[in-house]
């Protein structure tokens, strides 16, 4: 067989409601997150097909079936059937302590770190990142979160990302209103990452002379704390961490 499924998973997210379009996203990456892949084996969610029935309360939870499909060449394609159970947690609000502006350097032609940060319990910070790919390559703009300690961290995660645009204005509107959007409600996702280990937030893909914006709320609900990258890399290439200190 070409994998293994995974038939059931959990997940928790926030709002006041949490959306429909946030329960499909967090059921399909929860379904994703619990499969086993053979090496050359790709996996497909039935998108449309998944159809959360209601938004979700605080201290509601709702089931969410999500048909998956994994195949590969010499393999047995293996179709199966992932019910995500998603939980509503309501949280106490929480002023952010801390805004983290990633725009220097605004432009980039090379694949490099562009900034870093520590998140720590109690303080919330902010990430509004604002860059320009000014190669004639493809690259990826990556946001990445780090569990160095030896405990799991939860993070509960609020975000806003504008679409690829050639103009400044377009894009960092798009990603401020959507984040508002989010933030007022306290619509986000509720991720753990297990020690030693890392989160990629984001991978968006930057064709060149085109801007990307967006912002992030993250707070740290559980763990010692996490550590953030936010990096530049070129498309073809495979996502280069590293679990060395900051």
């Amino acid at each position: 067989y070409a994998g293994f499924v995974r038939r059931k998973a959990e997940v928790f997210v926030t709002g006041d409601p949490a959306p429909q379009e946030l329960l499909k996203e967090v059921a399909i990456l929860a379904a994703k997150e619990g499969l086993s892949l053979e090496p050359e084996a790709t996996f497909f969610a039935l998108k449309e097909r998944v159809e959360p029935p209601f938004n979700l309360e605080r201290g509601g939870e709702v089931k969410v079936k999500v048909p998956v499909k994994i195949s590969g060449a010499g393999y047995i394609t293996c179709q199966n059937e992932v019910e995500v159970l998603v939980k509503n947690e309501s949280l106490p609000f929480q002023e952010t302590a801390y805004l983290l502006v990633s725009n220097s350097p605004e432009n980039f032609k090379e694949s490099g770190l562009l900034s870093q940060a520590n998140l720590s319990l109690n303080q919330p910070l902010r990430l509004l990142y604002h860059h320009k790919n000014v190669s004639s390559s493809f690259f990826n703009l990556v946001v990445i979160l780090f569990n160095q300690t030896s405990q799991k961290a939860k993070v509960q995660v609020i975000k806003g990302i504008g679409e690829v645009s050639g103009n400044e204005l377009t894009a960092g509107h798009k990603a401020a209103y959507s984040f508002l959007r989010n933030y007022l409600k306290d619509i986000g996702a509720i991720i753990e990452i297990e020690p030693k280990s890392y989160y990629p937030l984001l991978i968006q893909e930057i064709p060149p002379n085109k801007i990307v914006s967006g912002l992030f709320n993250l707070r740290l609900l559980e763990g010692k704390e996490v550590d953030l990258q936010v990096k530049a890399q070129r498309s073809w290439a495979t996502l280069n961490v590293s679990l060395s200190p900051l």
